[in-house]
C-alpha cells in the first residue's frame, strides 16, 4: 500500500516556496524576536549597575535605535545572501515597508533612513564577506587574553550598539559588556537567520 505521507531525501531537502509579501513578513518577525530576545540580556546586564537592576535604564528611544538598527542589519545581510532569488526586489521593497512603518510610530523615521541607506554600503565595502564570505574570526588565539573578534559582523553589531545606547549614560558603566553581548547575538542571529532564509523559493 502506497503511503502519501512518504517523504524522500530530495523532498524534504527541497525548497519551501513563498511570496514577497509573506517572505519579509517572516523575516520581520523571525528578527523581531531575535532583537528582543537580545534586549532582554541587555536589561538582564543592569543588575552590574550601582543601583541595581533598573528596567528604565534602557530608554523607549535606545530600544527603537536598537531594533531599526538590528532590522536593518540583518535584513540587508539576509538579501546579499538571496541575491539570486528573482523577486529579491519585491521582497526588500516589502520589508522595507515594514519597517517604515515601525520607524514612523517609534518617531525615528530619520533614523531609519539614514541606517538603510548607509548598511548596504557597509556590506558592499567588505571584500572578507562578499568575496570570501567571512563573517566573524577571531584576532587572538591567545587564551590569556580577552576574546576579540573582527569582521564584518562583530562591526556592525558596534555600529548598533553605538547608535542605540552610547549616548544613555545610565549605561556608560556597562557599555563594553553590552557591546560584547550585542555581538554575541547578532553573530547568533545571522547564523539562524541565513539558514532559514535559504530554505526559501520566492515565487
Amino acid at each position: 500500500m502506497a503511503d502519501d505521507h512518504d517523504i524522500t531525501r530530495t523532498d524534504y531537502g527541497g525548497k519551501l516556496a513563498t511570496d514577497p509579501t509573506r517572505m519579509a513578513e517572516g523575516m520581520m518577525e523571525m528578527f523581531g524576536d531575535m532583537a528582543d530576545m537580545a534586549l532582554s540580556r541587555i536589561f538582564a546586564r543592569t543588575q552590574a549597575l550601582e543601583n541595581g537592576f533598573d528596567l528604565n535604564a534602557v530608554s523607549q528611544t535606545d530600544i527603537g535605535r536598537f531594533k531599526i538598527g538590528w532590522l536593518v542589519g540583518l535584513g540587508e545581510l539576509m538579501f546579499f545572501g538571496m541575491r539570486d532569488q528573482a523577486k529579491l526586489g519585491e521582497v526588500e521593497k516589502a520589508y522595507g515597508g515594514e519597517l517604515e512603518t515601525y520607524a514612523a510610530e517609534k518617531n525615528l523615521s530619520e533614523f531609519y533612513a539614514a541606517t538603510s541607506a548607509a548598511i548596504p554600503g557597509l556590506i558592499a565595502a567588505d571584500a572578507d564577506f562578499t568575496e570570501r564570505g567571512l563573517f566573524n574570526a577571531p584576532m587572538s588565539n591567545d587564551p590569556d587574553e580577552r576574546p576579540r573578534n573582527r569582521g564584518l559582523g562583530p562591526q556592525m553589531a558596534a555600529r548598533i550598539c553605538d547608535q542605540a545606547f552610547s549616548k544613555n549614560e545610565k549605561l556608560t558603566p556597562i557599555i563594553e559588556v553590552i557591546g560584547e553581548l550585542v555581538e554575541a547575538e547578532f553573530n547568533n542571529a545571522y547564523g539562524h537567520g541565513s539558514i532559514a532564509c535559504n530554505a526559501f523559493e520566492v515565487d
